[in-house]
């Protein structure tokens, strides 16, 4: 066995450890190995850079996973004169992309008044029902599911609600208008966001 008294200052060299930092070595006569001197700072300095790559892996995958989420703000229209029932597209999902839809707000005033000064288009007794279809798979030719967004009597009436309604790739939203018996202007609007699909 090689006494390490007899290894001469002159037989020091350097090799890099893992944060890449040089350290003076001990190089043995009969080995290529070498011997880091301060071992208990080398695994502390591996520890830190295995942390230093966890938040940094946690970090990358948060900012791809966002750059994915796109928000998506529609104003879905006026519609003008309209007879119940109705069904409007306003929306086409874009292909490679699935629409989840937060937010929706609706309202509704009565058309034969609704633009006479100082007429708020007031009409009791009204039964009115506005809603979005949705369609969550793309089998269905005209969708699936409908988010009632305001169901009430008389004009005019306004209102707005959270919802998670689905909509697959290429698929449209319908605005849906239904139970009213006389001529109404609606507008609808709604948010959410397109996220990567499949």
């Amino acid at each position: 066995m090689l006494n390490l008294k007899q290894v001469t200052r002159s037989r020091l060299w350097t090799c890099r450890h893992a944060v890449g930092k040089l350290h003076p070595v001990e190089r043995m006569e009969d080995s290529a190995h070498c011997r880091i001197k301060s071992g208990a700072s080398w695994v502390a300095a591996l520890l830190l850079r295995f942390e230093r790559f966890i938040i940094l892996g946690a970090l990358l995958a948060f900012l791809t996973s966002c750059a994915s989420v796109e928000p998506v703000n529609v104003f879905g229209g006026v519609f003008f004169n309209q007879s119940c029932a109705q069904a409007h597209p306003i929306y086409t999902v874009p292909a490679g992309k699935l629409l989840i839809i937060e937010d929706a707000s609706v309202s509704a005033v009565n058309s034969a008044t609704a633009s006479i000064p100082n007429n708020p288009g007031i009409v009791a007794d009204i039964p009115v029902k506005m809603s979005l279809r949705t369609n969550p798979t793309g089998t269905i030719p005209f969708g699936s599911t409908d988010h009632i967004i305001v169901s009430g009597v008389g004009l005019p009436i306004a209102g707005g609600r959270t919802i998670k309604g689905y909509a697959a790739p290429g698929t449209q939203v319908l605005f849906l208008l239904g139970l009213c018996t006389v001529d109404v202007n609606t507008s609808i609007y709604f948010s959410g966001r397109l996220v990567d699909y499949p």
